[in-house]
């Protein structure tokens, strides 16, 4: 009878523990990136957000007003609201030709480092 001697496998050999290594750091390297995509997804929505309610709080205030622009209080107060949520935020306000025509609301923003301005364009009927 042939009988061969037991293979010994005792432990694990230095490229299994490299190739698992790699593995794992690739795994961990994907999780770091989606993390990161999301916590952007989320700021944007942020921003998008208070941009909304900015607009919409500037409408009510025309509106409030008559339907006459905001008068100096309360668009600085709207304005100092608009620059402390939104980095570098400004706005521009496009008046409609016509009594039936909608006001147009544009609100900008810096979107990140490496992106573009973001920007809101709100139409409202004072």
């Amino acid at each position: 009878m042939d009988t061969k001697p037991p293979v010994s496998t005792q432990g694990s050999t230095l490229i299994e523990v490299l190739v698992a290594a790699l593995v794992l750091s690739i795994g961990l390297g994907g999780l770091v990136c989606a993390q990161t995509n999301a916590l952007m997804s989320a700021r944007q929505a942020h921003w998008q957000q208070q941009a909304l309610r900015l607009a919409s709080d500037y409408a009510e205030g025309v509106r409030l007003n008559g339907g006459m622009s905001l008068s100096a209080g309360p668009l600085g107060r709207w304005q100092s609201r608009l620059e402390q949520h939104l980095p570098a935020g400004q706005f521009s306000v496009t008046p409609g030709i016509y009594a039936s025509t909608p006001t147009q609301l544009e609100i900008r923003w810096q979107a990140g480092q490496a992106s573009k301005d973001a920007r809101l364009v709100s139409y409202f009927n004072p």
